[in-house]
C-alpha cells in the first residue's frame, strides 16, 4: 500500500487581502493585510522612510497599489541576491 504524504492543509488567513490592481488607493490597514504584517510595522517604516511609498490625502495616509507592487518586486530582487551568496 502506498503511503500518503503528511500534508496539513492550512485554512486561508481571514485577514489576508490580495493586492488590488494598479490605480487603487489603500489605507494602512489594507496595505498591512496585503503584506500580512502589523499596521505598526508600516507606521514605523513610514517614520524611518522604508517600505512602500506612502502618500497623504489631507490628513490620511494612503498607499498606491502600484507603489506596493513595485516595492514587493524590489524586495524579491534583493532577496534573490541574498540567496545567491
Amino acid at each position: 500500500m502506498a503511503e500518503t504524504p503528511n500534508i496539513v492543509a492550512q485554512a486561508p488567513d481571514p485577514a489576508y487581502r490580495p493586492l488590488p490592481p494598479d490605480g487603487c488607493v489603500l489605507t494602512t490597514a489594507e496595505t498591512a493585510m496585503v503584506l500580512r504584517m502589523p499596521e505598526k510595522t508600516l507606521e514605523w517604516w513610514r517614520r524611518e522612510r522604508r517600505g512602500p511609498i506612502p502618500m497623504r490625502i489631507g490628513r490620511h495616509v494612503r498607499y498606491r497599489s502600484e507603489d506596493v507592487r513595485t516595492w514587493l518586486a524590489q524586495q524579491a530582487e534583493a532577496g534573490e541576491g541574498w540567496m545567491a551568496s
